[in-house]
């Protein structure tokens, strides 16, 4: 089992949808940022690559970035599974709203 999740700025840029934020990142320490505000630890940000490394949490990487609710996100036995809508929720408790959480 996998025990960490690695992020490309190129493929967070794709993912990058919320509309609380602002229209594109800045920098691989912006994504940093709002992973950590949504609850995933992040364990290094290399700015030469442009990559990060968090917690093997692929589904709520991808619902911090989208705020999109996520039902399956490269699952399999590679990563720890995941409660859906745990990352939204979660924002939601902090008064960050997603165009997404009035369906939770």
């Amino acid at each position: 089992m996998k025990r960490e999740f690695v992020l490309g700025f190129q493929y967070a840029c794709h993912l990058w949808r919320r509309t609380d934020l602002e229209a594109r990142p800045f920098n691989i320490i912006r994504v940093a940022q709002v992973l950590t505000e949504a609850g995933i630890e992040v364990f290094e940000v290399d700015i030469e690559s442009s990559c990060l490394s968090c917690a093997p949490r692929p589904l709520a990487v991808r619902e911090a970035l989208t705020g999109e609710y996520t039902a399956d996100y490269i699952s399999g036995k590679e990563y720890p599974s995941e409660i859906p809508g745990v990352v939204l929720k979660l924002l939601a408790e902090k008064g960050i709203t997603t165009h997404f959480e009035k369906n939770l």
